[in-house]
């Protein structure tokens, strides 16, 4: 076989007006062992008896882009291939090291017009070209930055632009002072207070009171108390008082002429008089009588046994008055079931004030309902001396004895009204 490593052909593979491999060398590379090399018109080999083997071809001319190549012979060192059209390949100029390629749109190859940028820059894209510039607060970040994540040292001066949002963390202003304070909802120093949303909200929360806003030559105070002040001691003046109590003592040439002759009140022409509050030991009625106490309240009466236990009430209600040393009282208890409520002589404890010692027994006036199905023709009530409780009592077969549970039902209701000394 022949070695053809050398072979030149004197027709070219390329076609030089159509830029195309000619049909024979195609047929050749397809097929490079042949038994003629020569080339015959309409370009067919024709050599019987001869055998070619083909290492290497000159072209002559670059291949196409249509024909499978690329239609250049040189290209840049460090750039890349690129269709600036349908059918033509270029090479781009240099791409610089380590930096960012960008497209070039129609017609033209890639580049790297960026280059490396600067510490601490990012890149910012938008409708034309990115560029490299320092992180925008204001636009580049969102959320709050963690304290965890700070690390190192950043210059806000070189490497960082525009504020930082209220949202991010910031204040949303470039300076201190009034605006930056207010954008936190803070109260700036230079305004003294004045920034403040609702000054009376503020004074309230404070328990400042209506008295922070008044003059010190109008001042009301129309209600509360005064502690350890001295009223009057520089300027003198008209005073009125509901009620004037002293711990010790109250000083003035007036004061002492009153307290050392005091007028007697109607003590000449007694009148009717009207008082807010009268306050005294006792006071002497016409006759020689001291009316030493009078009092009015309430209090919870309950039915009792002597046996222990307690009934499940429906009902429970007593008022009382007293005046001097007796008192008046109107109550009433009712039950719904005896539920605990053991044997034993009935009484209703709860009154208000003790019975004195040595009253005589007081009988007071009773109306019974719910009672038991018994032969109790008669129920009266009366208080003993020094007692608390209301002791009833049942009248019959001719016989006085004290009632018990056994003579009422579980819905027993009391209705009792007196009085008694104390």
């Amino acid at each position: 076989m022949t070695d053809t490593s050398f072979l030149q052909f004197s027709s070219p593979f390329i076609d030089p007006k159509t830029g195309m491999l000619q049909r024979w060398a195609h047929q050749y590379l397809l097929n490079p062992s042949v038994s003629n090399i020569n080339v015959a018109a309409g370009g067919t080999f024709n050599a019987p008896g001869a055998t070619v083997v083909a290492h290497a071809i000159s072209l002559g001319v670059p291949v196409r882009p249509s024909s499978g190549g690329t239609g250049i012979s040189t290209g840049t060192s460090g750039g890349i291939l690129g269709f600036t059209s349908a059918t033509t390949v270029a090479s781009s100029a240099l791409l610089g090291a380590n930096q960012i390629v960008l497209g070039g749109g129609t017609g033209a190859t890639p580049a790297t017009p960026l280059g490396l940028g600067s510490a601490h820059v990012v890149l910012h894209g938008a409708a034309g070209a990115p560029t490299w510039s320092a992180v925008d607060l204001s636009a580049d970040v969102t959320g709050a930055l963690p304290t965890s994540s700070l690390s190192g040292t950043i210059s806000l001066t070189t490497q960082v632009a525009g504020v930082l949002p209220v949202v991010n963390g910031g204040t949303n202003a470039n300076a201190p002072g009034a605006t930056a304070a207010n954008n936190i909802g803070a109260l700036a120093i230079a305004s003294n207070l004045s920034d403040l949303a609702n000054a009376a909200t503020a004074r309230a929360s404070l328990g400042l009171g209506t008295i922070a806003t008044e003059n010190a030559n109008a001042v009301a105070i129309t209600g509360g108390s005064i502690d350890g002040a001295t009223v009057g001691a520089i300027t003198a003046s008209t005073g009125a008082f509901t009620t004037l109590a002293a711990s010790s003592t109250v000083s003035g040439a007036g004061f002492s002429t009153y307290l050392a002759s005091p007028p007697a009140i109607g003590g000449s022409a007694a009148a009717a008089g009207a008082f807010t509050t009268l306050t005294a030991t006792s006071i002497a009625l016409g006759g020689g009588t001291v009316l030493a106490n009078y009092v009015e309240g309430t209090f919870t009466p309950t039915l009792v046994s002597s046996g222990g236990g307690a009934p499940t009430y429906s009902g429970q209600a007593g008022t009382y008055t007293r005046i001097g040393n007796r008192v008046l009282f109107n109550l009433r208890v009712a039950i719904s079931a005896l539920n605990t409520l053991a044997a034993g002589g009935l009484s209703v404890g709860g009154l208000p004030i003790t019975s004195n010692a040595g009253a005589v027994a007081a009988a007071l006036s009773l109306e019974p309902n719910n009672l038991g199905a018994t032969a109790v023709t008669c129920v009266t009530a009366s208080i003993q001396a020094a007692s608390t409780s209301i002791i009833l009592n049942k009248y019959a077969g001719g016989a006085d004895s004290q009632l018990t549970v056994a003579d009422i039902s579980g819905t027993a209701v009391f209705k009792i009204s007196g009085h008694y000394q104390v």
